[in-house]
């Protein structure tokens, strides 16, 4: 099994050939891209007003989806988890412009029903990661499932 990455919680997208990955910490994001060889200066949160932000990554064919949020704090849970359906939809639409994009018999893209689950996915995927409920998957860009 692959081991997780130390500074970003990754979970699994089925069929789906994309790492989504999710985390709180601007630290911890920084020492990712270092660790998947991006080179540019990429702000944690996209720009000085956002609470959170859907990064998106393309190298050698690997696609790698990073959603950053800041932490709860004095916002309310219903607020938190609704940014986090905002930046899970971002997810999915990338995701369905990919498949368009690949147009192979495998992936024919993404009906509406198969849009709001895979968003309803994500959604629980990164809230399970910004509540810090515990739920660690052994996926992340550049390792192999054995």
């Amino acid at each position: 099994m692959a081991k997780d990455s130390p500074h970003i919680e990754y979970f699994h997208m089925g069929p789906w050939p994309v790492f989504v990955g999710a985390t709180c910490r601007p630290k911890a994001f920084r020492r990712e891209l270092r660790r998947l060889g991006v080179t540019q200066d990429v702000p944690f949160l996209g720009t000085p007003h956002a609470n959170a932000t859907t990064h998106i990554f393309e190298h050698e064919g690997q696609l790698t989806l990073i959603v950053t949020t800041q932490k709860r704090g004095r916002m309310r849970k219903e607020a938190h988890a609704a940014l986090i359906a905002h930046e899970a939809t971002h997810v999915v639409q990338e995701i369905r412009r990919q498949l368009v994009a690949a147009a192979s018999p495998a992936h024919e893209g993404l009906g509406i029903e198969a849009e709001a689950y895979l968003t309803q996915y994500v959604t629980q995927e990164v809230l399970a990661v910004a509540w810090g409920t515990g739920r660690r998957l052994r996926s992340q860009p550049g390792s192999t499932k054995e």
